[in-house]
C-alpha cells in the first residue's frame, strides 16, 4: 500500500500540501488536488494506488477530504496491522529449566529482599528458601516454634519489614507472630502473641 511507505517528512510535507491548498477557502480538498499534491511530494506513483488511498479516506463518497480525515485512516490503517501482528506472531518462550525445591508443602509466601536483591519463598511446614534474581537458591532455613513440634508447625503468612535490616514477620496457627532475624543463627528474635491465626500479613512503615 501506498501508505505503508509514507516517512516522518512526507507526511509533513503532505500537511502543508492541505493547508496550502485549502488556504482562504474550504478545508477540504479534491480528488485531483490530493493527486497532485501526492505526486509532487512522493514522485512517481501509480494513478490506482492514490484512487484507492483517496475513496479509502472518503468512506462517505463526499469527492472531498481534509487534513483529519487523512491521518484518521493512516492511524486506522496502523492499528489494523499492528493488531494483526500480534495476533499472528508466535511467543519465543524460552525452554523450561527445571528449579529444584527445598520446600515439601505448599509455598505459602513469595517476596522480594533489598540490598541485595533477592527472593524470599516460605512454605507451610516453615521452610524458608532464599533465591537470586536468576532463581538459582542461595540459603535454606528453617523456622521453630517454641509453643509447637516442628512436625505441628503451620506457617500461614509472611511480611519482609523493608525498615528493618533482614527481617520478617511470621505467622501461624499456634497464634503467634515470629520475628526472624534471616542473618542470626538465632533465627526467631521474638514472638509475638495474638488471639487469632493470621492468614495474610502486610508491611507498611511511617516515614516521617
Amino acid at each position: 500500500k501506498l501508505e505503508d511507505g509514507l516517512n516522518i517528512r512526507d507526511l509533513l510535507d503532505l500537511k502543508d500540501a492541505f493547508l496550502g491548498i485549502t488556504e482562504g477557502r474550504s478545508e477540504k480538498i479534491s480528488y485531483l488536488e490530493f493527486r497532485e499534491a501526492c505526486q509532487t511530494i512522493l514522485g512517481s506513483t501509480h494513478e490506482e494506488q492514490l484512487k484507492e488511498l483517496y475513496l479509502q479516506v472518503d468512506v462517505a463518497g463526499e469527492g472531498h477530504i481534509d487534513w483529519d480525515m487523512f491521518c484518521s485512516h493512516l492511524l486506522r490503517q496502523f492499528y489494523e496491522k499492528d493488531d494483526k501482528m500480534k495476533a499472528t506472531k508466535v511467543p519465543q518462550w524460552q525452554r523450561h529449566r527445571p528449579i529444584g525445591s527445598p520446600h515439601k508443602e505448599t509455598v505459602q509466601h513469595i517476596d522480594i529482599l533489598q540490598n541485595p536483591k533477592r527472593y524470599i519463598t516460605i512454605s507451610k511446614e516453615g521452610m524458608i528458601g532464599i533465591w537470586d534474581m536468576k532463581m538459582k537458591m542461595t540459603n535454606t532455613l528453617k523456622v521453630e516454634s517454641g509453643l509447637v513440634k516442628s512436625r505441628n508447625l503451620w506457617i500461614t503468612s509472611m511480611a519482609v519489614l523493608h525498615n528493618l535490616s533482614h527481617k520478617i514477620a511470621i505467622a501461624s496457627t499456634s497464634k503467634e507472630i515470629m520475628i526472624y532475624d534471616l542473618q542470626s543463627k538465632k533465627g526467631t528474635s521474638c514472638t509475638c502473641r495474638i488471639q487469632r491465626s493470621s492468614i495474610c500479613s502486610s508491611f507498611a512503615a511511617l516515614l516521617e
